[in-house]
């Protein structure tokens, strides 16, 4: 699947008028690169000191390397958010060169600031004013893309059996997913009658997921993340891939963006021990022991979670 350079960053304002100071978007991944997106107001020599709707364009804010660069064509579009104006869509376009002097595309005269507000703009609707910028990535140094496949297409000397889930096919290498699995190790070398198949249906699993998780198992670049670490640890532990579940447990144990009962019920489910020992060790007070049983899931937990928070509890309260 050829990889993505092409995006768009958007930034809705809530109340334009009380723009005062400059307000961004979180950021954004286009080309494999971070892109914040960002709008103030300007009043200075750049605009001959007249009151101006200025925009800005961000990238890679938190990169230190200087090894890197790409061109980038961006397009600032202000959206119409009404339709009784008379006035065309308003958009800028730019040729920029990205590196680590030139990070930001800085555009402080884009709109007249009075001009937005007046009777006729159709860009203002409740207050609210709504940009973005069209990103095309070009030409990249140093910034290697994530390349996903989605198995939808059969490769010569690669793949040799297909998969069906959900109805649709998905073609794969039978010696390579069985080195990385022992459920398809037995499926494509045993003596059950798929092992000769070269169709084999899987039952009971949500294509979408199954590919991530051979994203995960072939050489590409997918990452765990927040929203998909639930499947990957349900289908690892299914399909007995033991590197996706230690990829899955690092994740995990790096994570704040996931609450520590949660983090517990997995590592309950699927027998993740470092996990269970690193939320052990970060509640470090017997009131932070406590307060997990506000957490909506905190009942789902099983006994032999409860058993060891209660460990935890009686050491905290006896040193």
């Amino acid at each position: 699947m050829a990889p993505q350079k092409k995006g768009v960053v958007r930034l809705e304002i809530n109340s334009l008028s009380k723009l005062a100071t400059k307000l961004e978007c979180e950021p954004v991944v286009i080309g494999n690169i971070d892109w914040i997106l960002g709008a103030h107001l300007e009043t200075s020599c750049r605009t001959d000191n007249a009151h101006n709707f200025g925009v800005f364009l961000k990238c890679q804010n938190d990169t230190h390397s200087n090894l890197w660069s790409f061109n980038a064509s961006v397009r600032f579009v202000l959206i119409k958010l009404s339709s009784n104006g008379k006035r065309e869509p308003f958009s800028m376009e730019f040729e920029q060169k990205f590196d680590m002097k030139t990070k930001i595309l800085d555009v402080p005269n884009f709109h007249s600031w009075i001009d937005l507000f007046c009777p006729y703009s159709n860009f203002i609707a409740d207050k609210r004013a709504v940009i973005e910028a069209h990103v095309i990535v070009k030409n990249t140094v140093g910034v290697y893309e994530t390349i996903l496949e989605n198995f939808e297409e059969p490769k010569e000397n690669l793949t040799d059996v297909v998969l069906i889930v959900e109805g649709k096919k998905v073609h794969v290498g039978r010696q390579y997913l069985a080195s990385n699995s022992r459920f398809f190790f037995s499926l494509f070398f045993s003596k059950f009658s798929e092992s000769s198949q070269n169709e084999i249906t899987l039952e009971d699993v949500i294509h979408s997921e199954f590919v991530d998780l051979l994203n995960l198992i072939y050489p590409t670049h997918k990452s765990v993340n927040k929203s998909n670490v639930k499947h990957l640890l349900k289908l690892a532990h299914r399909f007995d891939v033991p590197f996706v579940l230690e990829k899955c447990e690092a994740f995990l144990i790096g994570t704040v963006e996931i609450h520590t009962v949660t983090k517990l019920k997995y590592a309950e489910i699927y027998n993740l021990s470092q996990l269970q020992d690193e939320c052990l060790y970060e509640l470090d007070t017997s009131e932070s022991i406590v307060a997990l049983s506000k957490h909506e899931d905190y009942a789902s937990l099983g006994d032999v979670t409860y058993s060891v928070l209660l460990q935890r509890m009686i050491g905290l309260v006896s040193s």
